[in-house]
């Protein structure tokens, strides 16, 4: 119970940071992407304490209608290139980019992402009987480049999930005030803040 309290707290702490917006002031001198960025959906975990990622407004409102009381949307995590318009050699228009794979926990319910196709491949290997592999999720960058920012990867200790953000504000609140949940894995890819889409 003491365990569960502490995920709670955990993840409702976050999700304020997130809720208020308190976390995404642009740095100074960050200039606007104006043409083609895509939403990526955030959603917390009620039951889990994870949270749920998609680039898809289909699935994003199959979430809303069906399990409204399992997951609590919190609004748009980052943005992402338009999938059309990125070329078949994965160049975008801020750089090259590269796929971010997405797989299922089955026995968490949570969903694991990575740009890696080593550890991708590690995951199906290894952890089959744990993990179902769903494909690409969309394209990120796998550095710096132009005006794409550090998404940042974190491990949930209590739950085994992983927990992905943007704002440097939320992942410092996990590093320095919930490092008994959290454990910092480094920069997982690059994406555009939400503050991309706003003129």
């Amino acid at each position: 119970m003491l365990k569960r309290n502490r995920l709670v707290r955990a993840s409702l702490a976050l999700t304020l940071v997130f809720a208020f917006g308190l976390a995404f002031a642009p740095a100074a001198g960050a200039q606007l992407f104006i043409s083609g960025p895509t939403p990526v959906y955030r959603f917390y975990n009620q039951g889990t304490g994870g949270h749920f990622y998609t680039i898809s407004e289909e699935e994003m409102q199959s979430v809303l209608a069906k399990y409204s009381g399992v997951f609590t949307y919190e609004g748009i995590a980052y943005y992402v290139p338009d999938p059309t318009a990125v070329q078949p050699a994965g160049t975008g228009p801020t750089g090259p980019t590269v796929p971010l794979y997405r797989f299922y926990n089955t026995k968490n319910g949570s969903h694991f992402y990575t740009i890696s196709a080593a550890e991708r491949d590690r995951v199906i290997a290894t952890y089959s009987g744990t993990f179902v592999y769903e494909g690409i999720a969309y394209q990120v960058w796998d550095q710096s480049s132009g005006d794409a920012m550090p998404v940042y990867r974190f491990y949930n200790k209590l739950n085994g999930s992983h927990f992905y953000t943007i704002s440097e504000v939320e992942a410092n609140i996990a590093k320095m005030k919930l490092g008994a949940v959290y454990t910092y894995e480094g920069v997982a890819f690059y994406a555009w803040p939400w503050y991309m889409r706003a003129r």
